[in-house]
């Protein structure tokens, strides 16, 4: 490759002109404990893709075209570009904030690494947190960028693949309050291990202000891109409790079922409460190695239990409707006074596949928003006999 001249754009890096580039069950995915898993309140910064000047100004002369909920953003010019951006005070340093992002790259000419597309948490005074569809040693996928040019993969330190041109790539951007960049989920599914940039190689902030920001920013790479969601969320520390494992089993030798277990729980201190029956309910399982296995995708939030007996004795579950559509076959929570109870599920459906289950992190979140209450537990399991991929609790045998 031979290069021509360094510009610097108003995105704040130097660029490169080439000339030949509810309740919740969370098993996180990482080996970080699930208790550094936080929640989010309300979106404060929305696209309209419908009538995306309403909140966000543009950059770039490429062009935009809005239709049927799709915000489409053709850069056909190795020499330009088109982002949106809109100021957010909740992007400042000092706070947790979250971008959630829907696209899909329907035509690509990447430069080396550099395909173009990104998403930006910006605090306007000296980081940002930028993820970008990049090549990397010919697989698509997502990466943290922190300094250089935009086509060299070296100034990616982390990617996760996600195949952003076969359909549509919902990702959670973070940038925590201490300055740290991390791809929280590609997919709903969390990458194992963690996918984060530390606030020491975050790149510079890309404009003054405050902002949220995402499009085709490259100069040198072009794209079409279409956007149906782009949103900010700032995140809070959640009311956290805990959970306490009585029985656990995965791919159960003994029945028929896939997934199968019962834990008692104990809400926070300063919890108000819950009640499945109005809250929604989110169930994910995830190993330290594999990552997120359970559920699949579609498959949260959960939004459909009944109630049954009075406060504080209740038992909620799950609808014949919501065990049609998720194929959980048993769902129940059962309500203890001061603040505890037991949660047990049954599934037989759903495919779990082989693998190494000796270490699972359960999260239980009903709710959400500032309401919502998280419950957290880790069950290290055994196989049955040796090899045969059937997984419980040692005293379970």
């Amino acid at each position: 490759m031979k290069a021509k001249r360094s510009i610097r754009t108003s995105h704040g890096f130097a660029c490169t002109k080439w000339m030949s580039v509810a309740l919740i069950v969370v098993v996180v995915a990482a080996v970080a404990s699930p208790a550094l898993w936080p929640r989010r309140v309300a979106a404060a910064t929305t696209l309209d893709p419908n009538n995306p000047g309403g909140l966000f100004q543009t950059e770039g002369t490429q062009s935009f075209t809005t239709s049927g909920g799709v915000l489409k953003l053709a850069d056909t010019s190795n020499s330009d570009f088109i982002v949106f951006f809109a100021f957010d005070a909740d992007a400042e340093a000092g706070t947790d904030l979250d971008v959630i992002a829907t696209f899909q790259v329907t035509t690509s000419a990447p430069v080396n690494a550099d395909a173009g597309n990104r998403v930006v948490i910006n605090d306007g005074v000296a980081k940002s947190a930028i993820a970008e569809c990049i090549v990397q040693n010919g697989v698509n996928g997502i990466g943290l960028y922190s300094s250089g040019f935009r086509y060299d993969p070296s100034s990616y330190p982390v990617f996760v693949p996600a195949n952003w041109q076969t359909g549509p790539v919902t990702i959670r951007l973070r940038r925590t309050a201490s300055g740290d960049a991390e791809i929280v989920e590609v997919n709903g599914v969390t990458p194992s291990p963690r996918a984060i940039l530390t606030a020491d190689k975050a790149p510079a902030n890309t404009r003054a202000g405050a902002s949220v920001e995402f499009g085709s920013s490259s100069v040198e790479a072009a794209c079409t891109v279409e956007y149906t969601t782009f949103r900010s969320e700032k995140v809070i520390q959640p009311q956290t409790g805990v959970l306490n494992f009585t029985q656990f089993r995965v791919r159960d030798s003994d029945s028929v079922d896939r997934i199968r277990f019962r834990a008692d729980y104990a809400l926070a201190s300063n919890s108000d409460g819950i009640n499945p029956a109005v809250e929604p309910v989110t169930v994910k399982l995830s190993t330290p190695w594999a990552g997120q296995f359970y559920p699949a995708p579609g498959f949260n939030p959960l939004n459909g239990f009944g109630v049954q007996r009075q406060p504080p004795k209740r038992r909620w579950t799950l609808t014949d409707a919501e065990r049609a559509r998720s194929g959980i076959e048993q769902l129940v929570f059962d309500e203890d006074p001061n603040k505890s109870g037991a949660i047990s599920l049954r599934d037989f459906r759903n495919t779990i596949p082989p693998g190494d289950y000796s270490m699972v992190y359960v999260e239980i979140t009903i709710g959400a928003g500032a309401t919502a209450d998280k419950l957290t537990g880790t069950v290290q399991l055994v196989e049955k006999r040796a090899g045969n991929g059937n997984w419980q609790l040692e005293r379970d045998r």
